[in-house]
């Protein structure tokens, strides 16, 4: 499968793995029965369902009613408003389906958690060591990546994989607050991607992609190594979420995506800040650096 960030349900119950905010919301009320010392049975007898639908609700297999999910809160003593409202929130956007979920049947929850990350952040963070993001990525950069995917002989999944990436594009034209950090690694302008003609379009995209508000873009000259020394020796995506969501780490693997949760990513997070502060080249010398290899400069 093509992973997340290269592109590579209205039923009670979803099919297949529940989605990662489906899982969140189910996990946290959990917790919270648990820290009112309440058993499965109790919970499920007071909202007159089976101990088997309270499990799926807090597996994320099932999707919680608005009446179920205001009685458990009650229940588990949620009485804080921010918090409460955090909770109803979250169950809101299980139950609402955003334009990247049509394309699940073609990409796969992971594709549709990614991009659900992706939209809910209020800061995304990418280091890119090899290849340049999905979101900076022009259509003919992305063709060439996706044609030669391991999905190439599908035709309609490699339209659809297209479409999507580029879709997600719109999101640096959006009214919203969101910021975008961009760490590109030297390697990934050295990559040659399709020839000189779909390179030199993929430069100037992300200098004109540098000009949006809220995105910065910064080179990581090929001399620097202290992600290596970190033992990162991929890139990866990192995603900051308001509570009570986590934040969260997204590396992609030839087998889709691996996400990661705080705490357990603070390696994570201080080896980007040490690379974006001390070892990358200011946003003016970045984009110097790659307007230097376009022809006409």
């Amino acid at each position: 499968m093509t992973s997340p960030g290269t592109g590579g349900h209205n039923m009670a119950a979803t099919k297949g793995q529940p989605t990662l905010r489906a899982q969140w919301l189910g996990r946290e009320l959990k917790k919270r029965r648990l820290a009112q010392k309440l058993k499965l049975a109790e919970i499920a007898e007071i909202l007159g369902k089976s101990e088997g639908t309270l499990s799926h609700y807090e597996t994320g297999t099932y999707r919680i009613p608005h009446p179920d999910l205001l009685e458990m809160l009650d229940q588990y003593d949620v009485v804080d408003k921010t918090e409460r409202a955090g909770f109803i929130k979250l169950a809101q956007e299980v139950r609402q389906r955003g334009w990247w979920d049509g394309y699940q049947p073609f990409l796969g929850n992971s594709f549709a958690d990614y991009i659900w990350l992706e939209d809910t952040a209020i800061k995304v963070r990418i280091f890119g060591l090899t290849f340049l993001d999905g979101l900076l990525q022009t259509p003919e950069y992305a063709s060439e990546l996706i044609t030669n995917g391991p999905q190439r002989d599908d035709a309609v999944q490699v339209k659809r994989q297209i479409e999507a990436r580029i879709m997600r594009g719109d999101v640096f034209k959006e009214d919203h607050e969101k910021s975008f950090e961009f760490l590109i690694h030297e390697a990934a302008l050295d990559m040659v991607v399709g020839d000189a003609e779909v390179m030199e379009g993929q430069f100037r995209k992300l200098i004109e992609i540098a000009e949006y508000n809220r995105v910065e873009i910064r080179l990581l000259p090929s001399s620097t190594s202290r992600h290596i020394a970190a033992g990162i020796a991929t890139g990866f995506v990192y995603f900051e979420l308001e509570e009570p969501l986590p934040d969260v780490a997204c590396i992609e693997t030839p087998a889709g995506a691996i996400y990661l949760e705080s705490p357990d990513i603070e390696a994570f997070a201080e080896t980007y800040d040490g690379l974006w502060n001390e070892d990358a080249l200011s946003p003016q010398e970045s984009i110097a650096r790659i307007k230097s290899r376009l022809k006409d400069e």
